[in-house]
């Protein structure tokens, strides 16, 4: 029997297998001649970018709310609908787009595939670091989903959730001063695999 983290674990290394079959590498000076051929595998290739925030915000949040939310297990166990999520978004967004570890993919014009990154420098510490707090969670929520950031009820148990998930993390990793935080990882449905 499978644990409650397994299913997610296992979704993430598969789409995480996908965006690191880097595929052919683009060469940035031939000198080759390209036949028709050779032009429509070109236009096949996947390219990847870094995400910038003037340039990518709206794309990426328009996929965040349109697509991803349809597709990722904590909006959908909640029920929430783009609206729901819209502002959240927004922040998760706002976080990984204020440094250049955001990646996207695109094949042609069409962003298929992105990862939204950012480093943590202000890795919190426990109060009181020298006992373990386990694996064990809350089971009342109710303060923080009523209280949360955002107006309605979806976006702060998502937010609630992902709070919990991550509360204890820099116990486990004392000595850490700079986290690779990687927030998002989506492909596009019609490009998975």
């Amino acid at each position: 029997m499978a644990s409650a983290t397994h299913g997610p674990f296992i979704a993430a290394s598969q789409i995480a297998g996908n965006i690191l079959d880097w595929g052919n590498p683009i060469s940035q000076h031939s000198t080759t001649t390209t036949t028709s051929k050779d032009s429509e595998e070109e236009e096949n290739e996947i390219k990847f970018v870094i995400a910038d925030r003037h340039k990518h915000y709206d794309m990426i949040h328009t996929m965040m709310t349109q697509m991803f939310s349809f597709q990722e297990p904590i909006t959908r166990s909640v029920g929430a609908t783009p609206e729901d999520v819209t502002g959240f978004f927004h922040d998760l967004c706002g976080a990984s787009l204020n440094s250049p570890y955001s990646v996207l993919a695109f094949i042609g014009d069409k962003c298929v595939g992105m990862t939204l990154n950012y480093i943590n420098t202000n890795v919190k510490k426990n109060s009181d670091e020298s006992s373990s707090p386990g694996l064990k969670f809350k089971s009342d929520f109710v303060e923080e989903i009523t209280n949360g950031p955002y107006n309605n009820l979806r976006a702060n148990r998502v937010c609630a959730f992902i709070e919990e998930v991550e509360r204890n993390y820099a116990y486990f990793i004392p000595k850490c001063k700079k986290l690779f935080k990687l927030d998002v990882i989506f492909v596009h449905p019609n490009y998975s695999g």
